[in-house]
């Protein structure tokens, strides 16, 4: 449903190649790195949907004085999160085995850094795109830090 919602939105935008943008490099990202979970279904479709307008609109903006240095940066800052903690374990993705979360952690490290790259050349021919790309990239290091931040308080609360 979540995905429907941004291909419909996308549509609606008419810039059907943001929604396919984000999907691309959000979901496989999402599904190898972990990060946070909404609690329902509904607001896991609402937080997808608000994060899609959210980097679509905030690209607009950004692509007005961001230069590719402060993109890399940023792109260095983000990967710290994935380098920490991925995979992110919660009660909604728990992974077991100590070889399945080494092959996650090399895949989440791989996908940010390939979608990393991919974001810095397509600079070069449309910086909405390419900043469209960095903001989705960093949702992934900002959906981890939460579900750090969130879980650590859960557990403090014990």
């Amino acid at each position: 449903m979540n995905i429907l919602a941004v291909i419909i939105s996308g549509l609606i935008l008419n810039n059907f190649l943001s929604a396919l943008l984000f999907l691309t490099f959000l979901v496989p990202l999402r599904l190898f790195c972990g990060g946070y979970h909404a609690k329902t279904y509904f607001m896991c479709n609402i937080v997808m949907f608000l994060s899609y307008l959210g980097v679509y609109f905030f690209s607009f903006y950004l692509a007005k004085f961001l230069t590719i240095e402060i993109i890399s940066i940023l792109f260095i800052i983000g990967y710290s999160p994935i380098y920490m903690f991925c995979p992110m374990q919660n009660k909604n993705k728990n992974i077991i085995s100590p070889h399945k979360k080494e092959k996650f952690s090399f895949i989440s490290k791989f996908l940010y850094i390939f979608s990393s790259s991919v974001s810095l050349f397509t600079f070069i021919i449309s910086i909405f795109y390419s900043i469209f790309i960095l903001l989705t990239v960093l949702l992934v290091p900002v959906f981890i830090l939460l579900e750090f931040f969130l879980g650590r308080r859960k557990d403090n609360e014990s």
